[in-house]
């Protein structure tokens, strides 16, 4: 994973094999640094990951009730 990052901008590189719970893990704590995140990403793959990623990290960071 790749990334390029600016004083409040990050931006990772999501390949096939970027594992799902460590690129949440990434969005996650950027997030938490009040860093805006972009994923870039081309294929099925990365996309499938990504989805994954996100799909975590909206479960991780909203409330339970």
């Amino acid at each position: 994973m790749l990334r390029y990052e600016k004083k409040s901008v990050i931006v990772f590189r999501v390949s096939g094999i970027t594992s799902p719970i460590s690129l949440k893990t990434i969005i996650v704590v950027n997030l938490k640094l009040k860093k805006k995140v972009i994923l870039d990403l081309i294929g099925v793959a990365p996309n499938y990951i990504a989805t994954k990623a996100i799909i975590m990290t909206r479960g991780f960071l909203l409330p339970s009730e």
